[in-house]
């Protein structure tokens, strides 16, 4: 199923939706994806490519880490497990490493924190960590300049798919910049997550997804692995996670 969301549909997400009697969800039965807009959606379906390698990286689990804008970022323990479980994953099919520019991977996977500006979309940013930088961030207005090849951009971060709606080319933000810049999908969260269920979601994520490379398809696998799940089968807990683009 394709649902197009630029008219302002973006506080719906339909594979949380549940049966009538409560005892199935919509993401049970098919496999849903978005588009922020018709021009961005026809972008991407002309687009396939290669699998060949991957990036996967992770914010550090320091308390003391501080934007220049003076917010707080709170530790994440477990994006660096996340980082490491999906390398594993991954290294049997394809090539993983850290290095080079993005432009060269054919997944990005960001297990981070995202900061929205609402009032200025373009300064809205991953936290990426980068001992050469002196703060490691990578703005909204950043990669939208990139000439990306990428396949798949899954941003493990709170409100990833967040940001200023602009009538007809859907929602302004870190999602859309990563569409617009050349990737074919992109994975991004409707509001916070819990760090450790998204390690845990990741993972089946992976698990699904490198045995056809089928988005969609995994994305749907992970969510129903999460409802059987005791501890995370809460939509809470797996419901943020949206599939952008093919």
């Amino acid at each position: 199923m394709a649902m197009l969301a630029e008219r302002g549909d973006y506080e719906i997400f339909y594979g949380d939706l549940a049966s009538v009697s409560f005892s199935t969800y919509l993401i049970e039965t098919v496999s849903i994806r978005y588009a922020p807009s018709m021009a961005i959606f026809n972008h991407v379906a002309l687009r396939s490519g290669e699998l060949k390698s991957a990036c996967i990286m992770a914010a550090s689990s320091n308390e003391n880490d501080v934007s220049q804008d003076g917010i707080a970022l709170a530790p994440l323990p477990f994006a660096v497990k996340e980082q490491k479980k999906v390398t594993a994953i991954l290294s049997d099919k394809i090539k993983v490493d850290t290095t080079g520019e993005f432009s060269d991977f054919s997944v990005l996977h960001f297990a981070t924190h995202a900061i929205n500006n609402l009032d200025k979309p373009e300064q809205s940013f991953l936290w990426i960590p980068n001992p050469l930088q002196n703060e490691p961030r990578l703005t909204v207005g950043e990669i939208e300049k990139m000439k990306l090849k990428t396949e798949l951009v899954v941003l493990s971060a709170c409100e990833t798919a967040s940001g200023q709606l602009l009538r007809g080319e859907g929602m302004l933000g870190l999602t859309r910049a990563f569409l617009a810049a050349g990737s074919r999908s992109v994975v991004s969260t409707a509001w916070k997550v819990n760090d450790a269920a998204a390690a845990f979601f990741m993972e089946r994520f992976y698990i699904h997804w490198v045995e056809s490379f089928d988005t969609a398809g995994a994305l749907r696998s992970a969510k129903k692995d999460m409802i059987g799940h005791e501890e995370w089968r809460q939509p809470t807990f797996w419901g943020a996670f949206v599939l952008w683009g093919f």
